[in-house]
């Protein structure tokens, strides 16, 4: 299903939220890095689509590199593309 939107949260070290931020797939477009808080160590990030499913995966943020969600973007005809969330 298309996705509707994308949340990204991230954690200190004891699971406490530092920040969030909600996008849509248009700001997202070909793929988007963002900057982690100082601090944050782990990121969730939930996919919302639109029929309400979510889909949530959690990445750990122990090195320079961060990680990447990959999401799948798909037109009006249900031809998709690939857009990267970069966690750094």
């Amino acid at each position: 299903e298309r996705t509707e939107q994308v949340e990204v949260v991230w954690y200190d070290g004891a699971d406490s939220p530092l920040a969030r931020r909600t996008l849509t797939m248009e700001e997202i477009g070909d793929g988007l890095a963002l900057e982690r808080p100082e601090g944050a160590v782990w990121a969730l990030v939930t996919v919302t689509d639109c029929r309400g499913s979510v889909e949530r995966a959690a990445y750990t943020l122990d090195g320079p590199i961060g990680a990447f969600h990959r999401l799948i973007q798909l037109d009006e005809r249900g031809s998709g593309r690939v857009a990267d969330l970069e966690l750094n």
